[in-house]
């Protein structure tokens, strides 16, 4: 019985520790996905590596809706604003900064969500030796959210936003934050001095996510903790 109780507390551990790591990580495919997306029609992205800021505004139109396998599909399109600032080097995060997504639901501009990074990370370097380039396909970025407007509350508790527009350096690099870069609002974007260039339009856009808290996995913890002893003391 010992050893039962041993592996129900270990399986528990496992799973907290799991979940907690899973809150920070940006997979392709992430399990707490909520259902509920916003695509972003308007966006600009901008990096300035003397102060290590990276920022991003989206703007214009929004559609929220929910997707399968929720089976009550729906669209609701309005004007609003995405913008978030953070701060970031070749190492990865280093200032949470701040998060805002604002929406015209019919009486002007009022807040939706705010927030603060949790992570960024961008798709491994592709590099073409022969041609010295470098592109990176993707980057994403969790926001923790600390306030939710009842309108969006199917996002959660977190947002996850992936811009998906290419980015392309004129030199080989592991990381896309080693030089300035500006993506955005030219569709396509190319530097003036040529070497750097963002592909077109694609599908960025916000990910609601429901990321369970460690309180509460704590308290599953205790709970499975409790169910041993009580089996063990009816064994006995």
């Amino acid at each position: 019985m010992r050893r039962t109780l041993s592996s129900w507390v270990a399986a528990a551990l496992l799973l907290v520790i799991g979940v907690v790591n899973d809150a920070d990580a940006i997979p392709s495919s992430n399990p707490y996905r909520t259902g509920y997306i916003a695509n972003v029609y308007q966006e600009h992205l901008l990096y300035d590596s003397s102060t290590d800021r990276l920022s991003y505004t989206g703007w214009n139109r929004f559609d929220y809706r929910n997707v399968p396998p929720c089976p009550c599909d729906m669209t609701v399109t309005f004007n609003g604003l995405f913008v978030w600032d953070v701060g970031v080097n070749e190492q990865g995060l280093t200032d949470a900064g701040s998060m805002r997504w604002y929406g015209d639901l019919g009486s002007g501009l009022e807040l939706l969500a705010s927030g603060s990074a949790l992570d960024l990370t961008h798709a491994p370097a592709n590099i073409f030796h022969d041609f010295n380039v470098t592109n990176f396909l993707r980057l994403s970025s969790v926001f923790s959210v600390d306030y939710l407007n009842p309108f969006v509350a199917g996002m959660g508790n977190q947002i996850w936003f992936d811009f998906e527009r290419q980015l392309t350096f004129r030199s080989i690099t592991q990381s896309p934050f080693a030089q300035d870069f500006e993506c955005g609002p030219a569709n396509p974007t190319t530097s003036p001095d040529g070497s750097f260039s963002c592909s077109p339009w694609s599908h960025s856009g916000l990910i609601g996510l429901q990321v369970p808290e460690p309180a509460t996995l704590s308290l599953v913890l205790l709970g499975l903790f409790g169910l041993g002893v009580l089996r063990r003391r009816s064994v006995q």
